[in-house]
């Protein structure tokens, strides 16, 4: 027992020496280390910031709000780009948690100051009142507390009505020529409160290792997630959830004629009741979009309303109440080498409508459930497509099979699908339905 206590003793003045701050929140959250800092002194750390992690407690004040304190940080000449900067530790009683100064006040910028270090920043639970846009720098990572909807069990960043345009967190600014890259956000919430115009993220100048992961954004009449030109190869976006406030309100969108990014994996979008026209819309080739659920919107996911869609696939997709299509294939655009993959309506009206390659007669998929629907290319200049479904619906053409003769002249669900016997001699084992008949082939 005697040699332990020594051994304690020993840890805790070598501990004193160096000046070492723990951080008072538990060491397993986000990036799980305590964070130090060196040479302490007075408030805070005043030289020899360590390049690992560093404490935001000793630099807040209870008058100072938590945005100048992380920028007071980052804008010290002895700040070493790429640090973790824990601030956990800050709460509403050693710190303001409302950026909401008259001039511009975020963590990058106060008033005409502004700042552009890589770093990671990890967010305290609570409430964060924000007046302004967060733009973030190139390699800079925002990780919160948690992301549910109510400052107790989360990290809430909060639009203020002097937000007017535009999105509470912009991914990357003062990039370089060939853009910003490692910016992520993650395990947040945002909260828009209804302003009208105001989205939640939006990605136009970040690319590779950027992403947002565990965000649930809420309260929001614009648009929840933007990925749009400039965000080549970003991604992926994964397990957000999105609550409407409006009939404006767009839950996910994927634009631009270059924008191939590595998709969207695991979505949920809620239309709370206010019956919005497009939950996802997909506008750009060589995307995925996969472990969706859409209740709430007109349309759930719609392909190509704005630009041309080529080789995207979509996987996974459930549907809700009040959504008449789940997926919606838009004739405004060309749509190419489409796959979509276990659709299940579950309370939506339609699970397909394809509007490219079938006429008015013959739009709607309404099955309850869709293994595989593939639309192909067109062929050639004949108004004609490649298109396949596992689907019977009389709506559909397919290609069956089975084990048996069928009976020609009998009943068949579309004209223009086709059965192949596998068991079939001469004159029995393909046929083709015809004026809603089948008839022999060969």
């Amino acid at each position: 027992m005697k040699r332990s206590k020594n051994m304690i003793l020993a840890v805790v003045l070598s501990v004193a020496c160096i000046g070492v701050v723990v951080s008072p929140t538990r060491a397993s959250a986000a990036e799980g280390n305590n964070a130090i800092c060196t040479n302490l002194s007075g408030t805070g750390c005043t030289t020899g910031m360590s390049a690992a992690f560093l404490d935001a407690t000793p630099f807040a004040s209870p008058t100072v709000d938590i945005c100048a304190t992380l920028f007071s940080i980052m804008n010290a000449s002895t700040f070493i780009g790429g640090t973790v900067i824990d601030a956990r530790g800050l709460t509403s009683t050693n710190s303001k948690l409302t950026c909401t100064a008259a001039t511009t006040d975020t963590p990058w910028v106060q008033n005409t100051a502004s700042v552009a270090k890589a770093s990671t920043i990890l967010l305290p639970p609570g409430n964060i009142q924000i007046a302004y846009s967060w733009a973030t720098p190139n390699g800079t990572r925002l990780v919160g507390e948690g992301n549910g909807s109510t400052a107790l069990s989360a990290t809430l960043i909060q639009a203020t009505s002097n937000i007017t345009t535009g999105f509470m967190l912009q991914m990357g600014t003062g990039c370089p020529s060939g853009g910003c890259t490692n910016v992520s956000i993650e395990n947040l919430s945002l909260r828009g409160n209804g302003l009208a115009g105001v989205g939640g993220i939006t990605n136009s100048l970040s690319h590779e290792l950027s992403y947002v992961r565990r965000v649930n954004l809420f309260g929001i009449a614009g648009t929840g997630l933007q990925v749009t030109t400039g965000s080549t190869n970003s991604g992926p976006y994964s397990d957000l959830t999105f609550t409407a406030s409006a009939s404006t309100s767009v839950c996910a969108s994927i634009s631009g004629s270059t924008t191939t990014t590595r998709g969207i994996q695991g979505i949920t979008c809620t239309g709370n009741g206010f019956l919005p026209t497009n939950a996802i819309l997909l506008d750009s080739p060589n995307n995925t979009i996969e472990d969706v659920r859409i209740t709430g919107f007109t349309a759930g996911i719609t392909v190509g309303g704005n630009a041309n869609v080529q080789s995207a696939a979509l996987m996974n997709i459930t549907g809700g109440t009040n959504v008449t299509n789940l997926i919606q294939i838009s004739s405004a655009h060309a749509v190419t080498d489409l796959a979509i993959m276990g659709v299940f309506k579950n309370g939506a009206t339609n699970a397909i409508q394809d509007l490219e390659t079938l006429p008015a007669s013959k739009q709607l998929i309404n099955d309850t459930t869709v293994g595989l629907y593939v639309i192909g290319e067109k062929m050639g200049t004949a108004a004609a497509y490649s298109r396949f479904t596992t689907s019977p619906n009389a709506n559909a053409v397919t290609w069956s099979t089975g084990t048996s003769a069928l009976t020609v002249g009998s009943a068949c669900p579309s004209t223009g699908s086709m059965y192949s016997n596998t068991h079939g001699v001469a004159n029995s084992t393909w046929y083709v339905c015809t004026g809603g008949t089948w008839a022999n082939i060969k």
